[in-house]
């Protein structure tokens, strides 16, 4: 109801709002078959209250998939981190560390 009427009070209910073939989509697919969200009597406040960012299985922004069985699409995970550690180096040697 939120996304819906959200996207008619905007105007854009045309091209957002639902899941839809030709319509734009950010969406987000949770593993909750994870222990810490367990007891699961209530999925809507488990998701808020238990759900972590690792439990985000698959991620599609404006139709394309990100993240696919928890592995990113478009780029390497360790590249990033040797990039993260390169700079982490350079800014302890410039604090003297």
């Amino acid at each position: 109801m939120a996304t819906r009427a959200g996207a008619a009070t905007l105007g854009r209910d045309h091209e957002l709002g639902s899941i839809e073939p030709g319509k734009r989509a950010d969406l987000i697919v949770v593993d909750r078959e994870r222990l810490h969200q367990a007891p699961d009597r209530d999925p809507y406040s488990t998701i808020v209250y238990a759900a972590r960012g690792s439990d985000v299985r698959t991620t599609v922004v404006d139709g394309e998939v990100l993240v696919d069985e928890f592995a990113p699409t478009r780029v390497d995970p360790a590249a990033i981190a040797a990039h993260a550690r390169a700079a982490a180096e350079t800014l302890a040697q410039r604090a003297g560390l």
